[in-house]
């Protein structure tokens, strides 16, 4: 539920007792406490008696200290605060943006992916550091590929989006094969890549119920799966009851 509070965080008694030597730096975003500084969440090192003068904090206002953690409406993460006017956490909007650079959705990107199979467009590889199906555990090694005449090199309207490719494809193999004159560019693989991408085919629509219940993760051809296991169970039994 949007705007649920959650757990509290721990250990403010200690921050509240010891706040009064603790300066804030507006030039560095920084707390110092004694002789120590930190940035980050939580306490890196322990501060009982003050024997540790080096805080893990960035916060600028004591208060959110004290205050519940927020509920992620993408990722279903407890954060400690969320993007202001949002009720997404930091990590989810900088995947939003990464998305919207090109014109995409999550729901539109995981369709694509959906529609490639989980695998890079061009080599077919799928191998990446596995993530646990958890979100923002590991960088994505996937990028979006477009094509640069339509909307520049830097980002796109999504009319140009092509597919998902691996980071060798898409900084190196495909804008090789693109510089090549037309009469060498016969390789079968690049030329349907380029000639029927991926992104443009209608498999790649959106499938509501579907390609919007998940964030793109490692695990994410098993979260399709069961979504698709459920639609087609569900499909079954209402066909089953009409009859």
């Amino acid at each position: 539920m949007p705007g649920t509070r959650g757990p509290v965080h721990r250990g403010h008694a200690r921050f509240d007792s010891a706040r009064a030597s603790c300066q804030w730096h507006p030039l560095t975003s920084l707390w110092t406490c004694n002789s120590g500084r930190g940035a980050g969440i939580g306490i890196r090192q322990g501060v009982g008696g003050m024997t540790s003068s080096i805080w893990d904090f960035n916060e600028k206002d004591w208060p959110l200290w004290n205050a519940p953690d927020e509920l992620c409406t993408l990722c279903s993460e407890w954060v400690p605060r969320l993007v202001v006017g949002t009720q997404v956490c930091p990590r989810c909007r900088r995947m939003q943006r990464r998305m919207w650079k090109y014109g995409l959705s999550i729901a539109r990107y995981n369709a694509i992916w959906r529609a490639q199979g989980f695998r890079c467009a061009l080599c077919g590889d799928s191998d990446e550091d596995c993530d646990g199906g958890i979100p923002h555990e590991a960088k994505s090694i996937w990028q979006i590929d477009h094509d640069h005449t339509c909307c520049g090199p830097s980002r796109s309207r999504g009319c140009c989006v092509r597919g998902i490719l691996c980071k060798p494809c898409n900084l190196n193999r495909l804008p090789t094969y693109e510089k090549w004159p037309s009469e060498l560019r016969d390789s079968p693989r690049f030329n349907s890549y380029l000639d029927a991408p991926p992104a443009q085919s209608p498999a790649a629509q959106v499938i509501k119920g579907r390609d919007n219940q998940y964030l793109p993760t490692s695990w994410s051809f098993i979260r399709d799966r069961e979504y698709a296991e459920k639609m087609a169970e569900k499909e079954r039994h209402d066909g089953s009851s009409s009859t």
